[in-house]
């Protein structure tokens, strides 16, 4: 299994988040999908020889959602190192 990351736009609620991962979870080849409504991506772990992240993005695109390559998230330092970088 493989991590990949895809870009959404066009979803505006809850409801979007749970139809996009309804839709992606029903796939074969496609687990652990989890999609951030707010940084407007979805990741999910992908078995290469079931799936693509081109058939991933048809379906997203399939349900009225613009499916793009994968955004730049920043990772935010948390726990005692964070709180001591950001001084």
């Amino acid at each position: 299994m493989k991590n990949q990351m895809i870009g959404i736009n066009g979803m505006s609620c809850m409801n979007c988040v749970g139809k996009v991962e309804k839709a992606v979870s029903e796939m074969k080849g496609a687990e652990n999908i989890v999609v951030d409504l707010k940084g407007k991506y979805m990741t999910f772990d992908m078995d290469e020889n079931l799936t693509t992240v081109a058939a991933v993005k048809e379906k997203v695109a399939s349900l009225g959602f613009e499916a793009t390559e994968a955004p730049k998230v920043e990772k935010k330092s948390t726990g005692l190192l964070g709180k001591l970088l950001k001084r």
